[in-house]
């Protein structure tokens, strides 16, 4: 006859093996969106394990031959994936479940833990090594691009599982187990949910930070977007500016040209055409949308009394969406243009390469800036209070986002007062 010790930790057991086993399968597998006979399984497969754990917890050959057929069942009708693909990822599953336990007992068997004491710390232990496996499973195949987590919160991470097996061995250790067998067995329960609750908290937290990022994202696009509207309509009004001085300085030359002023004429048609010269061909390609991005850019940094640099090598078509273009370039030249204009000690000037080399549209965009700009081991910059700088990091992660997109690389590199990003898109 169990007793509550028991049947609490046992439940508890099934369940952890549950989220373990679910858990790993959605990291490499897309979960169908619903599926009653895969519920059906999962339910089956719960009151299998409540089986194993009430019955000692001993693992046999038929026993688990039952579980994985159960979970590749669960797979097969609850996850998208090929046949090969399922089966080999249930198979490791069990395999570093096997490994983990063998040496958990091995370990127990040299501290001389042996019998039913051992089977129960012994599974404690390997429940938590495999969350604890599990989650470094996720973190390294699904690699997080722009590290929204601080990295003491993930440092933390590992602090609660580590004591839960200290404190699972200590209380062992220090506590009769006949006299007080009941209230070890529910605390190892309740170590066992703790650990299994902290994790999940951690995803949220994960998709809390990767949510407020996005949107801090979203907003810093928004901006540009309402910034470049803004910049268009001032655009607009200096053409039709233009557009009548224009017709004045015809009336000029119809005069000059009426009283046979031949000289005055040909004098102010050079600077009309001079003029023009220098604002309309600063860009020309021959691809259009770069063309319009950069000759639009152009007459913002112009205001700002910075000067572009151009070396352009770029066919006529892109394989790449023009809102990624526009995302890429756009908020590349914006962010050289902020920091330009705050530089006082260099040159306002701004050098941008452009070309395509081995099936691949690489960018290089050099300016200068003030302050002290940090980056991570990835190449984000590191945020400070400094207004610039936010604006600056975001405008990096959304062209980080788009250059991962293309299986590109974005490098950024800080030397002498001078900016450099270098990006590369592949065109496959």
């Amino acid at each position: 006859m169990y007793d509550a010790g028991h049947i609490f930790l046992n439940i508890v057991m099934a369940a952890t093996t549950i989220w373990i086993i679910r858990k790993y399968l959605n990291i490499f597998l897309l979960e169908k969106n619903s599926h009653k006979m895969s519920d059906i399984m999962w339910g089956i497969y719960f009151v299998f394990q409540c089986y194993v754990q009430f019955n000692s917890g001993n693992a046999s050959v038929w026993t688990t031959v039952v579980g994985i057929s159960i979970v590749l069942a669960i797979a097969f009708m609850g996850y998208y994936g090929s046949t090969k693909k399922i089966i080999f990822l249930v198979l490791l599953n069990f395999a570093i479940g096997a490994l983990i336990e063998i040496i958990i007992f091995y370990f127990l068997n040299y501290l001389q833990i042996n019998g039913k004491e051992a089977n129960i710390i012994g599974q404690v232990v390997s429940k938590i090594l495999m969350i604890i496996i599990v989650h470094i499973i996720e973190k390294c195949w699904e690699r997080d691009p722009i590290n929204c987590v601080p990295t003491k919160l993930y440092g933390s991470l590992f602090v609660v599982p580590i004591g839960s097996i200290f404190l699972s061995l200590q209380t062992f250790f220090s506590i009769d187990m006949n006299e007080n067998l009941i209230a070890l067995l529910i605390f190892f329960g309740i170590l066992l949910l703790f650990n299994v609750v902290q994790f999940e908290i951690y995803s949220k937290l994960i998709r809390f930070f990767t949510v407020e990022q996005e949107n801090a994202i979203y907003i810093q696009q928004i901006n540009m977007i309402s910034r470049n509207t803004e910049e268009q309509k001032k655009i607009m009004e200096d053409f039709h500016n233009e557009k009548h001085d224009f017709t004045n300085k015809l009336i000029i030359l119809k005069h000059n040209l009426e009283n046979n002023e031949v000289s005055v004429a040909m004098k102010n048609l050079s600077t009309i055409i001079h003029s023009y010269d220098e604002t309309e061909r600063v860009s020309m390609c021959g691809n259009s949308i770069i063309d319009s991005i950069i000759n639009f850019k152009y007459v913002l940094a112009q205001d700002k009394n910075i000067k572009f640099k151009l070396k352009l090598f770029i066919p006529e078509e892109l394989p790449f969406d023009q809102c990624d273009l526009g995302i890429v370039i756009g908020n590349a030249i914006d962010n050289a243009i902020d920091a330009t204009e705050k530089s006082k000690n260099k040159e306002k000037r701004i050098n941008i390469v452009m070309g395509v080399k081995k099936e691949a549209f690489i960018m290089i965009i050099e300016n200068p800036y003030e302050g002290n700009l940090k980056t991570d081991t990835e190449g984000n910059l590191l945020s400070s209070k400094n207004d610039f700088n936010k604006r600056h990091g975001y405008g990096i992660k959304s062209i980080k986002r788009v250059v991962e997109k293309y299986n590109g690389e974005m490098i950024i590199e800080t030397n002498n007062g001078m900016f450099s990003l270098t990006i590369a898109m592949n065109f496959r």
